[in-house]
């Protein structure tokens, strides 16, 4: 798809809070959509670059490709068919960088696009931009769980010159795993707490290393707080117990300390 655009660049200068020649050329504007992933697949929501200043996208005609990485852990859909490859540029002849735009590559740990560039367009101006849509992520198993992590640039065969796209630190996307319940040792958070009508209470062992407070709160899918409690914690082992709250329900369980690091030791349904 390709449109045309006027005032964007105006918007995203306010909206980033910085005169262009300050920016670097290419901004990325990360998906959503990617925490608390668990097994089944997740659509990422939309990922935006976006041309501050005119040499953000440039180079020869035959522009090169751009391959996006998943951290360890995760996998994408590999079904071409959701996934849609955008781009916009701006208004006037000779003005625009980007002459096409599309996916080439979509395996379960990376995708690929190509682009082909204006060859030195005649009145370069920055506003070129592009948008992945449509990409389906997932934890590849339940436990143990995979560590945070970003949908990065890595090397391609044919890596197009994108100012200001480093490889393998600027962020496309951040994702993180649901922790199942049950497991000991646990690293990452959040975890998912899936309540029955046997399970009476939920124990969750903490190992702090200092005295602290540590809030426990459970939120419902959709957003809402069930439980949200702090709790006063001494330096070693203690279990806080929370009472049955719901009834074939999942929710999200989370903890946070005031100062201290703490390890969690093991989350149980009893």
């Amino acid at each position: 798809m390709k449109t045309h655009l006027l005032t964007f660049s105006f918007f995203l200068c306010a909206l980033f809070g910085l005169a262009p020649a300050l920016q670097a050329q290419i901004v990325v504007v990360p998906a959503n959509g990617g925490s608390a992933l668990d097994t089944n697949f997740s659509e990422l929501g939309p990922i935006l670059l976006y041309e501050i200043n005119a040499a953000g996208f440039s180079g020869p005609f035959i522009g090169g490709s751009l391959k996006l990485g998943l951290p360890a852990g995760y996998e994408f859909d590999t079904d071409w068919n959701t996934v849609d490859i955008s781009y916009a540029t701006p208004e006037g002849f000779d003005a625009y960088d980007i002459f096409d735009a599309f996916l080439t590559e979509l395996t379960d740990s990376s995708i690929t696009i190509d682009f082909e560039f204006e060859n030195t367009p005649a009145n370069p101006v920055p506003g070129d931009s592009l948008w992945i849509e449509g990409l389906r992520v997932r934890a590849k198993q339940a436990a143990p769980a995979a560590a945070p992590g970003n949908l990065v640039r890595v090397p391609g065969t044919n890596d197009a010159n994108l100012d200001g796209i480093d490889m393998g630190t600027t962020n496309f996307a951040s994702l993180s795993q649901l922790w199942p319940v049950g497991i000991t040792a646990i690293a990452y958070q959040p975890w998912l707490v899936n309540w029955t009508t046997t399970e009476r209470q939920l124990n969750v062992t903490i190992f702090a290393e200092a005295d602290d407070v540590m809030t426990l709160q459970l939120t419902d899918f959709a957003g809402r707080i069930a439980y949200r409690q702090p709790h006063r914690m001494l330096r070693g082992r203690q279990t806080i117990a929370i009472p049955h709250i719901a009834t074939h329900q999942a929710m999200i369980l989370t903890i946070t300390a005031l100062t201290s690091n703490y390890q969690i030791s093991q989350i149980v349904l009893h």
